[in-house]
């Protein structure tokens, strides 16, 4: 499995790049527009072709690089079904399946940073991708206008920490520089 974690140092989010193998096809987790140039060079070293970019979450500091990928590759943009963005390719719901070569993740709605926060589950490797529901020693800030801290402590507690143990956590951001 191919899988390159990208950290931008302005907003201290987490990006994912996952494939089942070099040549196949990819998805790109949670983007930032600043550095889709570093996307799309680990695109081309390791032959993948973009098929989904997603987003975890949306609200307005949280400026996505979806559109640019869409137009630099024609790929699909993904996003929970109650996302604000007008363009996107597919609207996901709880229990939905995103499917790539070899990889299959599942889609959990984990609201409370935000109204469309989904957290994408790949049962096979046991591995979570959570966006801003789950954070390195945190959690996304639940003060925005579709925040809820309640949503988010049922999210976390009845969504996330219900998975095996052994489940690897991939956070959306890192502020305190762990």
């Amino acid at each position: 499995m191919i899988l390159h974690q990208f950290f931008d140092t302005e907003s201290s989010t987490f990006t994912y790049l996952i494939a089942s193998f070099r040549g196949a096809d990819a998805l790109i987790i949670d983007p930032v527009q600043q550095n889709i140039a570093e996307y799309v060079a680990i695109l081309k070293q390791e032959s993948l072709r973009l098929i989904y970019t997603l987003d975890s979450h949306t609200h307005d500091d949280h400026i996505s690089g979806t559109s640019m990928l869409r137009k630099e590759t024609s790929c699909m943009t993904l996003a929970h079904e109650l996302t604000n963005t007008g363009k996107v390719s597919r609207r996901l719901k709880d229990g939905d399946l995103i499917s790539l070569t070899g990889i299959d993740l599942n889609v959990i709605y984990t609201p409370g940073h935000t109204a469309d926060s989904i957290c994408l589950y790949f049962r096979e490797a046991g591995l979570l991708f959570t966006g801003d529901t789950v954070w390195i020693r945190g959690n996304g800030r639940t003060d925005g206008p579709t925040g809820n801290a309640a949503r988010l402590y049922d999210s976390i507690h009845r969504r996330v920490f219900i998975l095996p143990e052994e489940t690897t956590i991939y956070p959306g951001h890192d502020e305190k520089g762990e």
